[in-house]
């Protein structure tokens, strides 16, 4: 993902504020925008939300009851490079997710790529991994606005310890969570549970032998080697879980 211009950067700070909290993700209710929007109430901050979805509506009108309209922005939906200038204008990334719903929280990776400290929720599950408390942001309880607005104001009030969590970001998403790195641990997982189930073995044999040969089952020739990973450990999943 390619930086975006410093001036587009600049100009979203310039038109909202220096201290943008950021909301990436789709407006549906384990999302929990709202224990955000009210945390905001106590942050002296301009919380920018990215997306769409069921939820919007109810969550602008609470916007409006809390008389918060200057300071929380519905900006819409944006995909790809149109998100890369408010990843880096942000100050910190806010996943205030109350419902295990939420996985792993793959937008926290994607702010981090680009700097930004992220906040998350303790919910038990991914979203703590993808976002390490104490290096790469901060965690709370869910459901919590006092402990949201505190971890806010922390990560904005603090320009040294964002800074550090910002090189700590960058460096870890980087480290970790590279496509061939990920596509090889994956792999050796399937691999150790292989060993322990060799009646398996053969099944995946024959089935990656067929996908080598016809590709993703199109009749074409899969020739990219990380490609061929994926489909490989796709293949190995779907065949550990049915037989």
């Amino acid at each position: 993902m390619p930086n975006p211009p410093d001036h587009e950067v600049k100009s979203i700070q310039e038109k909202y504020s220096e201290r943008i909290v950021l909301f990436v993700g789709r407006l549906t209710y384990y999302k929990s925008v709202d224990v955000l929007i009210r945390a905001m109430k106590e942050v002296q901050g301009t919380l920018l939300i990215i997306g769409d979805g069921p939820e919007g509506n109810d969550w602008r009108q609470l916007t409006a009851d809390l008389n918060l309209e200057d300071r929380v922005f519905f900006l819409g939906k944006k995909v790809g490079s149109e998100l890369y200038p408010y990843y880096k204008a942000a100050q910190v990334h806010v996943l205030p997710s109350t419902h295990r719903s939420e996985a792993f929280g793959i937008v926290q990776l994607e702010a981090q790529y680009f700097g930004c400290p992220c906040i998350s929720t303790r919910i038990g599950t991914g979203t703590d991994f993808a976002n390490l408390h104490g290096v790469t942001g901060l965690t709370v309880e869910p459901n919590r606005p006092d402990q949201l607005a505190e971890a806010i104001n922390t990560i904005l009030d603090n320009p040294d310890l964002r800074r550090q969590f910002s090189e700590n970001a960058k460096k870890r998403v980087r480290e970790e969570f590279d496509l061939e790195r990920m596509v090889d641990r994956v792999l050796e997982v399937y691999r150790s549970v292989l060993q322990d189930h060799p009646e398996r073995q053969e099944k995946i044999k024959g089935g990656a032998s067929s996908a080598t040969r016809s590709g993703a089952g199109n009749g074409t020739r899969t020739r990219d080697p990380q490609l061929g990973k994926l489909m490989l450990y796709q293949l190995s999943y779907a065949r550990i879980v049915l037989y």
